[in-house]
Parts: structure tokens; C-alpha cells; sequence
């Protein structure tokens, strides 16, 4: 489910988890909608990536597909690890050393930046934030990307991270480090959700920049 609470796409989900793979038919006679609203339902699951399909002949009659849920959703399904990550944060900001500490953090963004790096194209800052924004949308995190005098700025309206924010604001230094690698520019924190701000928003460092080189499409 999503934050909380049940969606017609969740209870799609679902059944395909219980009882897939299932045919249109089969989960209209359980979700009590028309043959139509399920079909564009299933094609929006399918364009996000969370439900496969299977072409299936038998018999004399029409070929049929089986809708199924994909590995994409499965894992989904079971990436319920916010009590770890928020004792693996709280462990990390246990370390005494700082720089070590430091070190650690860098090091997850820089992690992470390998999973998200292929999500980001473009050949100006811009262009690259808008990958950015795709990407944390297909994870239903809503951003903008906005034009300004000093450059283009990223804006968060739900944090990524929600359950660390509260262990600690330091998990803002690493996504101020993963933002960074991953635009290739060097990004700052001008505002914070945790200082009171209704977002937060990210906008290029004028003083210095990871590489001069822009990412090519």
C-alpha cells in the first residue's frame, strides 16, 4: 500500500500477488469495475514497470494474456525496512571519529549513486534534474525542478528518507551528496524541511562544481 492507505492500484496488486497469474475477466470479478477501467488500469501498472503479461493460446478460442506481478513489484512488496535502516543510520552517527563518520556517509551516497546513475541524462543541469525528478516520482516522492537567476533549482515536496530525517538531519548531508554525484554538479541544501521550510530545496553550489564536463545523452 501506499503511505498507508489502500489504492484501486494497490488492490490490483494484491490480487495478483494472491492468486496470479490472472486473466481480465478474473480480476473484474473482483474488483467490480468495467472490462475498460481495468484494462488501462493494468496498462499503467504495466508502464511503471510492476506488471507483466503473457501472451497464452489454447483451445479453439482467441488468444488471451495473463497479467502477473513482475520482480520489480515483488521486491517492492517486501522493501518494508524502515526500523533497519533506522537503526543501521543511527549506528553510523554512533561513530565517535567524524571524519570516519563523514567518510561512511560519502561512501552510502556514493552506493546509492551507482543504483540511480543510469536514471540520468541530459547535457545541462536542468535536464539532469528533470531525470532526477522522473526517477523520485516513479517512487512516488513529488519534486519540481523550477528555473531561477543563479540557476535551476530541485525541489522536494516529500522527503525520500522520512523515518531517518527523524533519527537525524545528517541523513541530508548524504542526500546532498548523492544529489550532487548524480547531477555531476555540485549541489546545496538552501533550504530544509526540518528548519520549518514547507520543502526542501536544492540548488548548484556558485563557488565550485564536481566536474566541468557535462553528462552526455
Amino acid at each position: 500500500m501506499v503511505n498507508g492507505k489502500s489504492t484501486a492500484d494497490d488492490d490490483v496488486l494484491n490480487l495478483l500477488a494472491d492468486s496470479g497469474p490472472l486473466a481480465i475477466s478474473d480480476i473484474m470479478q473482483h474488483s467490480a469495475v468495467t472490462r475498460t477501467a481495468v484494462h488501462e488500469r493494468l496498462l499503467r501498472l504495466m508502464s511503471e514497470g510492476l506488471v507483466e503479461r503473457e501472451l497464452v493460446r489454447g483451445g479453439r478460442g482467441r488468444p488471451s494474456y495473463r497479467y502477473s506481478l513482475s520482480p520489480k513489484a515483488r521486491k517492492l512488496a517486501g522493501n518494508n525496512f524502515a526500523d533497519l535502516a533506522a537503526v543501521l543510520w543511527q549506528q553510523v552517527l554512533g561513530i565517535e571519529d567524524s571524519g570516519h563518520r563523514q567518510h561512511i556517509i560519502t561512501s552510502i551516497a556514493s552506493a546509492l549513486k551507482v543504483l540511480y546513475a543510469d536514471a540520468i541524462h541530459g547535457t545541462t543541469l536542468k535536464a539532469r534534474m528533470n531525470s532526477l525528478r522522473e526517477l523520485l516520482e516513479k517512487r512516488r516522492v513529488r519534486c519540481e525542478v523550477d528555473s531561477q537567476e543563479s540557476g535551476p533549482t530541485f525541489t522536494l515536496r516529500d522527503c525520500p528518507y522520512p523515518e531517518l530525517a527523524d533519527v537525524d538531519s545528517s541523513i541530508c548531508e548524504m542526500e546532498t551528496s548523492l544529489f550532487s554525484q548524480l547531477l555531476g554538479d555540485q549541489v546545496v541544501l538552501s533550504q530544509c524541511r526540518l528548519d520549518g521550510h514547507s520543502c526542501c530545496e536544492f540548488g548548484p553550489n556558485q563557488k565550485r562544481t564536481i566536474r566541468k564536463t557535462p553528462i552526455t545523452v
